[in-house]
């Protein structure tokens, strides 16, 4: 079934005619988990795709700045579109640049770094060559990232990810190797009975424990109550 063109937010819209990646719960659940330090002023979206993430942010952190980046030049200007839109157009900004170009000349350094990374390695066929240059996980390999937030974060600075729950062994390592110290984690299960398909995970640079959760999607025939306390002030009917 083919998505809608435009997806409409409660404070937003998102335009995704020609995004290689569409509006998920994937992206929706980053946007709304993510959260940084004592101050939050300056954030980097990596692969922002439709720039859905950017807008959630900018929607929770009245104030923030926020700079968005995708290797994609097709879905840059579809955020940068999407943003034009938004009620918070002065504070969002997208870019025509990979990660690697993005930590040369940035010039700046950020409070908070959010990724919704590529999901597959080698070996999976998409028809849709935007789409497969999306989702490759060659294009961002989990210690790129890592390396690239060491470099790009404050010293206080946190970054977050969502990944599916197979590769979380692989980011815990590479995340560790670079010095990172896990913040929180919070395992996403379709169903309480079921198995975990998705991970959130934050980084920084303390030495306190990190909080260990999970979240339910559905519970019975419906949402769970704690899905829709993360998302209700996104959602419309929510």
């Amino acid at each position: 079934m083919a998505k809608e063109k435009v997806f409409r937010f409660k404070q937003f819209q998102v335009d995704q005619e020609h995004a290689a990646m569409k509006v998920g719960t994937d992206g929706v659940l980053l946007g709304a988990w993510a959260s940084g330090g004592t101050v939050v002023n300056r954030m980097l979206d990596v692969g922002t795709g439709t720039g859905l993430i950017a807008l959630m942010l900018a929607q929770r952190f009245p104030g923030a700045a926020i700079d968005a980046i995708d290797l994609s030049e097709l879905s840059a200007q579809q955020a940068l579109f999407n943003f034009a839109q938004a009620p918070w157009s002065d504070r969002l900004q997208a870019f025509h640049a990979s990660l690697g170009e993005w930590v040369k000349h940035a010039g700046k350094q950020y409070d908070l770094l959010v990724c919704n990374p590529p999901f597959f390695a080698n070996g999976w066929k998409v028809e849709d060559p935007g789409r497969s240059l999306a989702r490759k996980a060659e294009h961002l390999p989990p210690a790129e990232l890592a390396a690239a937030a060491d470099r790009l974060l404050l010293p206080d600075g946190v970054w977050c990810v969502i990944i599916p729950e197979a590769a979380k062994k692989a980011w815990l390592q590479a995340a560790s190797d670079c010095g990172w110290r896990l913040r929180s984690v919070t395992d996403v299960y379709t169903k309480k009975e079921s198995n975990a398909e998705r991970c959130l995970l934050a980084w920084d640079r303390s030495t306190t424990a990190p909080k260990v959760t999970s979240l339910s999607l559905y519970a019975g025939e419906g949402f769970s109550d704690a899905y829709l306390q993360l998302v209700q002030d996104f959602y419309w009917n929510m």
